[in-house]
């Protein structure tokens, strides 16, 4: 009967650890949500008719350097 009451605490106390992690992997969840929220705004994606379309982070002689 002792191994009963033993093995009835064991699975008692691992349904708790279980909950503990549910509840840390679901506040997890939740923090990634929000962040993903926070990136995905949205932005203006169009071009003006002004633009020609090329970056000019980079100056274009520098494409011709060896």
């Amino acid at each position: 009967m002792g191994r009963a009451i033993d093995m009835e605490k064991d699975i008692d106390s691992l349904k708790r650890e279980v909950k503990e992690l549910k509840d840390i992997l679901n506040d997890i969840l939740n923090e990634v949500k929000k962040d993903d929220k926070k990136e995905t705004k949205k932005t203006d994606t169009k071009r003006s008719k002004a633009s020609s379309g090329k970056s000019n982070t980079r100056p274009t002689d520098s494409e011709q350097q060896d």
